[in-house]
């Protein structure tokens, strides 16, 4: 921790590049003072906060889309730039409460795709299964990669007679659940809510601009 906050200290004063820093914390601790900006959030609401950060960045598009739709290692390797790590956005989840495996990662002896037991993603030709122990995914050409865009509905994919979704459309319905069953359908509406689950100190301004901020840093 103390190689970390000397690290944060030596950015900050950079005089080239100097860091801004943002503390969230119920507290006014050391680290507060010395930031450029204390903002004081309710205790436990720091899931509150990303959660709405998260629902705006992806409303606006801020996400790199074509690392989301990555699979496996092999797909990220071959991509342009090469990226060296993948991720789960287009695996499949059983959403299908007569299914024993419900809310599991699909595997192709769920849906009928195979017997080697091993995790479904989805394509752009439809379901592949995920093969070896590098998950390498065989035949398959690796630029067959879902657009994770044009996929963003919530309708479920039947495999098999089994429902899924990838997990991508998981993570959007999850951020919108607090709006289900209310009269708030926008983003600003979503965002009060979580505001106002964050405290006095955080509105839904202050929520777009700590995304937008994020976001504007890329990958690092």
């Amino acid at each position: 921790m103390v190689n970390i906050a000397k690290r944060l200290m030596q950015a900050k004063f950079n005089r080239h590049n100097p860091l801004e820093m943002v503390v969230i914390d119920p507290r006014f601790s050391r680290t507060a003072a010395k930031a450029n900006e204390w903002i004081p959030i309710r205790p436990g609401a720091d899931a509150a906060l990303a959660s709405g950060m998260l629902a705006y960045m992806l409303e606006k598009g801020w996400y790199d889309k074509s690392y989301l739709s990555y699979a496996n290692q092999e797909t990220s390797a071959a991509a342009t730039p090469k990226e060296f790590t993948s991720t789960d956005a287009t695996h499949l989840i059983i959403v299908d409460s007569n299914n024993a495996n419900n809310n599991k990662f699909a595997l192709d002896t769920d849906l009928g795709l195979g017997s080697t037991g091993e995790k479904v993603f989805m394509s752009e030709n439809g379901p592949v299964v995920l093969s070896g122990a590098d998950d390498s995914i065989g035949n398959v050409d690796k630029n067959n990669i879902l657009d994770i865009d044009a996929n963003y509905a919530t309708t479920p994919y039947l495999i098999g007679g089994v429902y899924t979704k990838t997990v991508f459309q998981l993570l959007k319905e999850k951020l919108w659940a607090p709006m289900k069953g209310s009269n708030g359908k926008s983003i600003d509406d979503l965002l009060a809510y979580y505001a106002n689950e964050c405290g006095e100190h955080i509105n839904v301004d202050k929520i777009k601009e700590l995304a937008s901020n994020f976001w504007k840093h890329g990958k690092k």
